[in-house]
């Protein structure tokens, strides 16, 4: 399931790019990411948080709870990564024992253009010639997204999802904007906004052409 939102209880709200049940049960959410410093430990901690409220209903029991992983794609890695994936799960300091709460953080340098699956699936996720994609699903799904009956789809979900950004995004930046006064505020934030959503598209595979008519983005 793409774009998936999960309401926050009495605070702030998480929006994945993607959120599925795997065949194991577990949980994914899946987030894009072309800017490191804007997905660091603690926001990654606080997606993890809603990922785990998200995974039990009213009524069950806490055994039932299922493991969560979240997956961040960084599109030119983060300072300090050694390999193109690294998993992070809870574990005693002292004994190295994990705690075994089912929880899973998985970040993936998105540049990593190795020959192994992992290389072929990261090139397949960046290119936006559905002619050049290897793995069969991602292509199957891009040439329905960019030359048949999802193209029109895709334009109106691309639109809903850039109004559902700005009210986030505003939200979220409204400290930064009362203090370079209002009127500029709304004109940098829209503009940053815009930019963020073009990022996202990039990452989908969008040409240069679209993110332009749909964002005003010139790439």
């Amino acid at each position: 399931m793409a774009e998936y939102q999960i309401p926050g209880l009495s605070g702030k709200s998480v929006r994945l790019d993607a959120f599925a049940i795997g065949r194991d049960s577990g949980i994914y959410g899946i987030e894009m990411q072309r800017r490191g410093e804007r997905m660091g430990p603690k926001r990654i901690a606080y997606y993890q948080a809603a990922l785990t409220m998200e995974s039990l209903r009213k009524g069950e029991d806490y055994g039932s709870l299922p493991d969560r992983c979240l997956v961040v794609f960084f599109e030119k890695g983060i300072p300090g990564m050694r390999d193109p994936v690294e998993v992070f799960v809870t574990k005693n300091s002292e004994t190295n024992i994990p705690f075994e709460d089912g929880s899973m953080a998985v970040l993936v340098d998105g540049s990593y253009r190795g020959e192994d699956e992992l290389g072929v699936l990261l090139r397949d996720l960046s290119e936006s010639d559905p002619d050049k994609i290897a793995t069969g699903e991602i292509r199957e799904q891009m040439l329905y997204f960019k030359r048949g009956e999802g193209r029109r789809e895709m334009s109106e979900k691309v639109e809903n999802l850039m109004n559902e950004y700005l009210s986030e995004y505003l939200d979220e930046y409204r400290e930064e904007f009362i203090e370079i006064g209002r009127a500029e505020g709304k004109t940098e934030g829209r503009a940053e906004y815009s930019r963020e959503i073009a990022d996202k598209m990039i990452g989908r595979g969008y040409s240069k052409e679209q993110i332009y008519d749909l964002t005003g983005v010139e790439l």
